[in-house]
This record gives structure tokens, sequence and C-alpha cells, in this order.
């Protein structure tokens, strides 16, 4: 596995954060590195994937006055919901604990780039936000 190319394709993701210029946005980690991964080391599932250890990255945002906010990952949707990666494989990511001013909210998928409206089932799997208005 090109662990070169997941980085890259990591690091193209997360700058994706819709934001306003009066916003802050704050990443635990700006990049994500799997270094040398070795056949011993590698997790095989029960559906035959190699499984890469989980990275989790915490992203903060502040912003002055009440925003539409949304995360946009863009690549070329696989099984599963999982992005394409390389010849064979693919990559999965989660957006998961949404809490703002302190209080947790869900997290939505959609296509909609402009409104980020919800939606409720996906064959799409391009594009996944989180919303809230």
């Amino acid at each position: 596995m090109n662990v070169q190319r997941l980085a890259a394709l990591l690091l193209l993701a997360l700058p994706c954060l819709s934001y306003a210029d009066d916003c802050q946005i704050t990443l635990s980690q700006q990049v994500v590195d799997y270094h040398q991964i070795r056949r011993d080391n590698i997790v095989l599932t029960q559906q035959s994937w190699n499984k890469m250890p989980e990275k989790d990255i915490s992203v903060s945002v502040f912003c002055p006055d009440k925003k539409q906010m949304a995360i946009l990952l863009q690549g070329t949707a696989g099984e599963k919901g999982r992005f394409l990666f390389g010849q064979n494989g693919g990559v999965a990511i989660k957006v998961s604990n949404l809490t703002l001013d302190g209080k947790s909210y869900s997290v939505g998928k959609t296509t909609d780039q402009v409104n980020f409206t919800r939606i409720k089932t996906t064959r799409h799997r391009s594009l996944s936000a989180i919303t809230r208005r």
C-alpha cells in the first residue's frame, strides 16, 4: 500500500474545511503519517481488507458569529462508502463526536455543496458533511 498516497489524500481532504474569513480553525495534527507499513503489522478484517490503525484528528472551530459549517471530503466513490485508494484499495473516513458550544449534534451527509441539505440515504459517497443550522 502506498502510504504517501494516503497521506496526500488526507492532506487534500483536511484543508477542504469550509469556513468564513473571521473563523479560526485548529487541527490537533496537520499530517497523518503511517510511516512504513510492514506485512507483519497488517490486520486482516472479516471482509478481507487490510486494516490500517485508526488515526484521530480533532478539529476545533471558533467563529464570533453563528455560522453554518461543513467538512467537505472529495474523492472517487468506492464500495461501502469508502473512497477509492489506488487500483484495488479504499479509504474510509469517519466524522463523529460533533460538539458545538458544549452540546452534542448528529453528523449528517449531503451532496449539496451550497446549502448542505442533509440526505437520509446516499449512493454518492464522494462528499460528506456535517451540518448545523
